[in-house]
């Protein structure tokens, strides 16, 4: 998959994050396969290659649902079915695919 960069705005939080090509980044970040910074109490930037492994995208992912969390006062484990939810929201955003591109299973 190949990462589609720009803003992605979660209303309900009035949360921003930017998804930004990794050679973007700030000299000063160390070396890895994507990083993420917090930008302001409610927006951050995550820093990743065209080509990043969703397994990288995915780690930083949920170093941004922890940073939500702490602007909010929420407990990331008291949050589960919510941080679920967004977390597949923003991987579909980053990665370029669609909820409603997955077939609907059929019930039992």
């Amino acid at each position: 998959m190949r990462v589609r960069y720009g803003k992605i705005y979660i209303p309900h939080l009035n949360y921003t994050l930017t998804v930004a090509p990794f050679h973007r980044a700030p000299p000063s970040i160390p070396r890895a396969l994507a990083y993420v910074e917090r930008t302001s109490g409610n927006t951050a930037t995550m820093y990743v290659p065209l080509d990043g492994t969703p397994s990288a995208v995915a780690h930083e992912v949920i170093h941004v649902l922890a940073y939500i969390c702490d602007h909010y006062g929420m407990v990331f484990e008291r949050e589960f079915e919510h941080m679920a939810y967004l977390m597949q929201y923003m991987l579909g955003k980053i990665l370029g695919y669609e909820w409603s591109d997955v077939p609907e299973r059929k019930r039992r």
